[in-house]
């Protein structure tokens, strides 16, 4: 009013023309005025990011994060743009999402930074800090037995290898069988040895051990399981030498002679039956049993 200092700052909402009407008294009845349009000039305004992202993420679960922004201008169509250590990450440069899901080499803090750009080359950033906090993996088989046949009597071993990636983690080995067998494997290498036995396993089906090895970090464990066929060793021959089959006999007294073999290196032990019928000795009845475990392969009955 006194000094007659015209001032404002238009905001966004302030852009268009205006009419102005100034008028001056000097309070002795002289008046004048004038008038004049004033145009406020629209410029760009810079957007504003308004989303406040998570700051720290589970190994394993998906990171998503909708960024938005703010136009004054109200057109609110942005290019959106990341930079960032973190390499699982991938931003939508026309939606803003932001997405990816951290394995066990993205545990740690990252840094992230996303930038909105308008249409009109104005934009905002947003800087932030993200952490993968690191969850437990479970170990993976490297190497593990398939079904296999080995003979009876020979050595089966195998080397079973597991890995954690975690690796703060000490993997331990566990064994079991079905039927119950002596089976066994270090419980920290993963060497596996048996000798192959008939004991506890059945003919039907074909002397199978079933057999589950696991692995384990502590927390989480794995399991494999495979089968071990036992092929029985051949059962031992043995021929009579002497005397021929069905000759006479002048003595009481019988020197019997008699080979054996077999396909193992144990050694062999002979039962001699004596019947009065073939029959007898067919049925190997314990009254025709004259001796037994005889290490050698002649043998005379004396009286």
């Amino acid at each position: 009013e006194n000094t007659g200092l015209l001032s404002g700052i238009p905001s966004n909402d302030d852009v268009g023309r205006y009419n102005i009407n100034i008028s001056v008294d000097d309070g002795n009845g002289g008046k004048n005025w004038t008038t004049f349009t004033l145009t406020v000039i629209d410029i760009n305004d810079p957007p504003e990011i308004v989303t406040e992202p998570p700051s720290s993420i589970l190994q394993g679960k998906n990171y998503y994060v909708q960024f938005n922004a703010m136009d004054q201008d109200d057109i609110n169509t942005f290019e959106w743009t990341m930079e960032t250590d973190a390499r699982f990450l991938e931003i939508n440069n026309q939606t803003g999402i932001l997405s990816g899901t951290p394995d066990n080499d993205d545990v740690g803090i990252h840094f992230v930074n996303v930038s909105a750009e308008d249409l009109r080359g104005l934009s905002d950033w947003l800087n932030y800090t993200l952490e993968v906090i690191d969850t437990n993996d479970i170990p993976q088989w490297v190497n593990v037995p398939s079904d296999t046949t080995i003979e009876q009597g020979k050595p089966f071993t195998f080397d079973v290898d597991a890995i954690d990636v975690d690796q703060v983690d000490t993997i331990s080995y566990s064994i079991s069988s079905q039927p119950t067998s002596d089976i066994s494997i270090d419980h920290d290498n993963g060497e596996i040895t048996w000798i192959g036995s008939l004991a506890g396993l059945r003919p039907n089906p074909n002397y199978v051990l079933n057999v589950e090895i696991s692995a384990s970090d502590g927390e989480g464990s794995i399991s494999h399981a495979f089968t071990i066929q036992v092929i029985p060793d051949p059962s031992p021959a043995s021929t009579l030498l002497g005397p021929q089959d069905g000759i006479r006999i002048t003595s009481k007294g019988i020197l019997l002679e008699w080979e054996g073999e077999d396909d193992g290196e144990e050694p062999l032990k002979y039962d001699i039956y004596l019947g009065q019928s073939q029959t007898e000795v067919s049925m190997l009845e314990k009254e025709t049993l004259l001796e037994q475990d005889i290490e050698g392969t002649s043998i005379h009955t004396g009286e």
